[in-house]
């Protein structure tokens, strides 16, 4: 029995040691209201390398580091995440760029100042690049594998599960997304691989621009996006209600506008509310409305998902839209359910536009890879709204 298990242990070894990463200053970025300094870590992360970085970061969300490899430590993966989060520093792995193991353990430290005095999570990946997670390996040298060798390896390696759990919530982690990184895996890793993933796990997607106009596609994602992304629901599950919906009130496939004067989007400006059914309330009692307001800004429409409102009677959806936030922000009014779809993330460019005007236009199982390509196929594809 013991036999099997060392075979075990031997196929599940960490790789042998490496030479540190190459730390080191990369210039600055601009996120659009100051200046940061940027550092990039790229190669095999080993004791020491946070003490190396200490020595280069500039705290108080004055830094960005990049990421680059494939892993190495991960008590040091550890510490480098709670530096970055203590120390409001962001993360970001590029175009090209891998971010494995405990390299992605460190990206999860990504931070930076918030509203108010708060901190908030500043994590971005770029299409293009890669972010993945698994449990850690049993570390084990090439000598004698005896039993008390491998239970210290094992020791090792589930307090380096736990103490990633204790500080897990710290980094904006929820439980069981936290579980899922922490599965063993060799060869199918928990990758930051779609929409959905960005949404999970907190994740800017950097260097997609919002499009010159909204499609119907387009509204309906947000729609949908917003429903499930608050609840355990599914965006496929959640398709086929719209669907039943849809046929049930003869509202036909694209969503209806409404025209009003509003200051959903800071000054009083006329602009759109964009209406569709998305689900039944259940017993025959009505439907849930999403309402999707718009207007034209500097590099694209504006968009808000305002949330999902209560009607009974399909001939007054669009009366009961149109009375929504009738007095503006002075006075406005609370959604039956909100519309969850900002990650809460703030991007390596402050000025850059929410995900309701990017990522959050496409389906969620859209891999984080092909969302510019998605945007772009909707434009040409359907007439603007």
């Amino acid at each position: 029995m013991l036999r099997r298990f060392l075979v075990l242990v031997l196929l599940l070894a960490a790789p042998p040691a490496a030479l540190p990463a190459d730390i080191r200053l990369d210039g600055t970025a601009h996120d659009g209201w100051s200046e940061l300094r940027r550092i990039r870590l790229a190669g095999p992360i080993v004791p020491g390398d946070l003490a190396r970085l200490k020595r280069l970061a500039v705290a108080e969300d004055a830094t960005v580091v990049t990421l680059d490899s494939a892993g190495g430590s991960y008590r040091e993966g550890l510490a480098l995440a709670a530096f970055f989060a203590a120390a409001q520093v962001r993360t970001l792995v590029e175009a090209g760029d891998v971010c494995l193991s405990a390299c992605a353990i460190a990206f999860l430290g990504g931070t930076a100042s918030g509203e108010e005095g708060m901190t908030t999570v500043a994590r971005g990946i770029e299409a293009g690049a890669r972010v993945a997670f698994h449990a850690p390996f049993l570390a084990l040298s090439d000598g004698a594998l005896t039993e008390a060798v491998v239970e210290r390896a094992y020791d090792h390696a589930i307090r380096t599960v736990t103490d990633f759990i204790r500080i897990a919530e710290d980094l904006a982690v929820p439980p069981d997304v936290a579980a899922d990184m922490m599965t063993p895996q060799r060869d199918a890793l928990y990758a930051v691989a779609t929409v959905r993933d960005l949404v999970r796990i907190g994740v800017e997607l950097a260097g997609v621009a919002p499009p010159p106009a909204l499609t119907a596609s387009m509204v309906t994602n947000l729609c949908l996006n917003g429903w499930v992304w608050g609840t355990t629901s599914r965006f496929s599950g959640a398709a086929r209600e719209l669907a039943r919906v849809l046929d049930d009130t003869g509202w036909g496939a694209r969503p209806r506008p409404v025209s009003l004067v509003n200051d959903v989007f800071g000054a009083v400006q006329m602009m759109t509310r964009f209406v569709l059914p998305v689900a039944a309330a259940g017993e025959g009692s009505g439907h849930y409305l999403c309402l999707v307001d718009s207007a034209p800004g500097a590099d694209g429409p504006q968009v808000s998902c305002r949330g999902y409102v209560f009607a009974a009677d399909p001939a007054e959806f669009l009366a009961v839209a149109r009375r929504f936030d009738s007095g503006g922000l002075e006075s406005p009014d609370t959604p039956d359910f909100p519309c969850m779809t900002d990650a809460g993330v703030v991007p390596l460019a402050r000025n850059a536009p929410s995900p309701e005007r990017r990522w959050a236009l496409v389906p969620e199982d859209t891999p984080v890879a092909e969302v510019a390509a998605t945007l772009a196929r909707y434009l040409r594809d359907e007439p603007p709204l």
